[in-house]
């Protein structure tokens, strides 16, 4: 039986420590036989570029790792950012031997190798571990190298970033990611998304920038917005000419005592245009302030493997 699989990532700036936990045994009672795979194992990680923590010390804070809280126990005593965890399994001269490669931090198996080996000798039982040791030897090189990371910055600031069409923060964004090809897309209220692709490599910053443009039914709204104001503008202005002529003479020509016999009779509608065009006015500004370009500042939370997120605008 062979199963060997990555079910997972961790990126650890600088060079992880390692915290190797002495191998477990089920179904059988061999003391030399877990001395040799806890040496074939600690030998195999030494090969690779991390920090491998003291044994004895390792030793003192775990055990065996058996306990549900003991990669918890590692990260706080040991600062240990990896744990190797093995477990043997044998049936009679059948032996089953799995290594997780565990993150301190959230106790997530990283990397996952598993290999059987039937009528098992002692040679054949060290070269299985000597090769499951090696699988997992990129998993412990690709953590002590420094992540790449990817930055994106908007105008306007606050627009959602999804890569690989997954959430994972809003603009200004300054994150790890994966190696590797991904897509980008940015998205932010009345306007239209934008987006690209772009290689994340080890140790390098992937930059984007993009300059949202509002959609065509923003632009359509603002349009409509500038057209409810002029027009309340205009009624605004016929209502203030009925009020300003209201009471006065229609006819310049007095009868014989002086009187007008005629006045403007315009205060009521007046006042009705007047009221019109201070709501059409007031409807198209509200229109164009919320269609307007935003380049406010904002406040945001990321929101990615490690948390949600909440932005706000102003």
């Amino acid at each position: 039986m062979l199963a060997s699989f990555l079910v997972g990532a961790v990126v650890l700036a600088g060079e992880p420590a390692i915290a190797v936990v002495r191998p477990r045994l089920v179904g059988g009672d061999n003391p030399a036989l877990v001395e040799d795979v806890a040496r074939l194992v600690a030998e195999g990680v030494d090969a690779a570029a991390v920090r491998r923590l003291a044994a004895a010390e390792v030793e003192r804070v775990a055990g065996g790792c058996e306990a549900a809280d003991c990669v918890r126990r590692l990260r706080g005593a040991l600062a240990a950012d990896l744990v190797l965890r093995a477990t043997l399994t044998q049936t009679g001269r059948d032996f089953s031997l799995r290594l997780e490669l565990i993150e301190g931090a959230s106790g997530t198996v990283v990397a996952r190798s598993e290999e059987g080996c039937d009528l098992c000798g002692r040679g054949e039982l060290q070269a299985q571990v000597a090769r499951q040791v090696t699988r997992l030897v990129p998993a412990l090189r690709a953590a002590a190298t420094a992540p790449p990371r990817l930055q994106v910055v908007t105008d306007p600031p606050g627009a959602w970033v999804y890569v690989d069409e997954r959430l994972v923060g809003v603009t200004p964004f300054d994150e790890a990611v994966l190696a590797g090809e991904h897509s980008l897309r940015v998205t932010y209220p009345r306007h239209s998304p934008a987006s690209t692709t772009f290689s994340a490599r080890p140790e390098a910053v992937a930059r984007a920038r993009f300059e949202l443009r509002r959609s065509p039914a923003t632009m359509r709204r603002r349009g409509a917005g500038w057209g409810l104001l002029a027009t309340g503008a205009a009624l605004l202005a016929g209502g203030a000419l009925l009020l300003a002529v209201d009471g006065r003479c229609s006819n310049a020509v007095r009868d014989a005592s002086g009187q007008c016999p005629r006045l403007f009779d315009t205060d009521w509608g007046g006042a009705a245009l007047g009221m019109s065009g201070a709501a059409l006015a007031t409807a198209g500004t509200v229109v164009l302030v919320r269609t307007r370009k935003r380049t406010g500042r904002v406040h945001a939370l990321s929101v990615g493997p490690r948390g949600l997120g909440v932005v706000w605008r102003f």
